[in-house]
């Protein structure tokens, strides 16, 4: 429950039109008002927001295959690696994101 609240109900957009990015994030509370800490937190909230829509489409996964509905199947693993490699790259940022004021 920490967690959530500090990370996914405890931020805002800095330019409401932007997307959901750790780039565009900031924590509203902050312990130390560090750049650091607001990355920190916003990193997995950012991977969250990215994740949300892809959660109702693979518990779909099990009819397709039932189905035989390859096709759809085939498209739904391809959106899904597709949101596997952008979290890597997210995730890839921690270290250049963290060594800016700690």
């Amino acid at each position: 429950m920490v967690a959530a609240g500090v990370d996914m109900w405890n931020f805002k957009k800095k330019d409401r039109r932007k997307g959901y990015t750790v780039e565009n994030l900031t924590v509203i509370t902050s312990m130390t008002g560090l750049e650091a800490e607001s990355n920190f937190h916003m990193i997995p909230c950012s991977m969250h927001a990215l994740a949300g829509p892809m959660i109702p489409k693979v518990f779909l996964a099990h009819h397709l295959i039932w189905e035989s509905r390859n096709e759809e199947l085939a498209e739904l693993l391809r959106d899904l690696a597709a949101l596997i490699s952008e979290m890597q790259r997210i995730f890839s940022q921690v270290r250049k994101l963290m060594k800016r004021e700690v």
